[in-house]
């Protein structure tokens, strides 16, 4: 399973790259999470989402557990794994229905051909 850091606050750094392939169904990540390079960790209350905008713009959205702590596990569904190329992923952490703390970007880079109509 590949590891990666995202830090809650965007822009300090690069954003992440995670590898999949069109034949990945529910590809697993490890996210680390840090704020300002430092261990950041959930209470376990939060709500997390995992949203991924694809190339051709299409938005793409899935539940993710939490189990609190400093380390989550996106899940990445079928419908996400077959968008081939290089797409813009976030988690999406927030304390109640109204309130956002962050939303972590990195890039999720799907190899494979693209569906021809």
């Amino acid at each position: 399973m590949q590891e990666i850091t995202l830090d809650i606050i965007p822009g300090l750094d690069a954003p992440a790259v995670c590898y999949a392939s069109q034949k990945d169904n529910n590809r697993r990540v490890k996210i680390n999470l840090t704020e300002n390079r430092k261990r950041y960790a959930l209470t376990g209350q939060e709500l997390l989402t995992l949203q991924m905008r694809t190339q051709s713009g299409e938005r793409l959205t899935a539940a993710m557990d939490n189990p609190g702590g400093s380390q989550i596990i996106a899940e990445f569904t079928e419908a996400m794994t077959q968008a081939a190329g290089a797409n813009v992923c976030s988690i999406h952490i927030k304390v109640n229905e109204h309130k956002e703390i962050t939303s972590a970007k990195f890039a999720l880079q799907i190899e494979g051909k693209p569906n021809r109509r």
